[in-house]
């Protein structure tokens, strides 16, 4: 799953702490996390012509189409992780690194992508 979620914004590095805050507590639909998250794009495409590459998770859904069985495998390893956990890892980065805003930034995004997969396994 890693080159799928290993982009320049897989945890929002171009993205200031204010601006992180402003994400965080906004009442626009279209400038929260889940927005952020959702215009994600990975590195990879699902054919050499296309001009755009596939989003994190239609990665995944084609990746999933090709190896099922690898699909399944790494969704039940996905049902094992919780919100806490993640959380947890995000707590370990030193303040200097990464802001409050920024680690709940960066929880909140997780979490939303961690949900968004869970959706997509789902269906497998």
């Amino acid at each position: 799953l890693a080159p799928s979620f290993d982009h320049a914004s897989s945890m929002a590095r171009n993205e200031s702490p204010e601006r992180m805050a402003e994400r965080l507590n906004t009442s626009d639909a279209g400038f929260t996390v889940e927005a952020y998250a959702r215009r994600a794009k990975s590195a990879l495409y699902s054919d050499p012509e296309d001009e755009k590459p596939l989003s994190p998770i239609d990665a995944f859904r084609e990746a999933a189409a090709l190896a099922p069985g690898g699909a399944v495998a790494w969704c039940q390893q996905l049902a094992t992780l919780e919100e806490s956990m993640i959380r947890e890892v995000v707590a370990l980065v030193p303040a200097q690194r990464m802001p409050d805003a920024a680690k709940q930034f960066v929880v909140r995004m997780l979490n939303f992508n961690r949900e968004q997969l869970e959706d997509l396994c789902q269906t497998l």
